[in-house]
């Protein structure tokens, strides 16, 4: 069964994506189409392997607030 392709407007420009979750979805022209958390370019094999490795939810946040900043 094919999946459905949302498309929604993000401030002026529009986002396609097939949902995988609530929060998680597959969008061709992010990531070249890898699962991400929607709105974002954060991969879900990027998280996952992260917190595999043994790292915590908080060191992972602290990352990413550091490196955006």
């Amino acid at each position: 069964m094919r999946q459905q392709v949302i498309r929604e407007m993000v401030g002026e420009q529009a986002y396609e994506y097939v949902p995988l979750g609530k929060y998680i979805v597959s969008a061709p022209a992010v990531c070249r189409d890898r699962p991400t958390f929607k709105y974002t370019r954060i991969e879900v094999a990027g998280v996952l392997e992260w917190l595999g490795a043994g790292h915590s939810v908080e060191e992972l946040g602290e990352g990413f607030i550091s490196s955006s900043v």
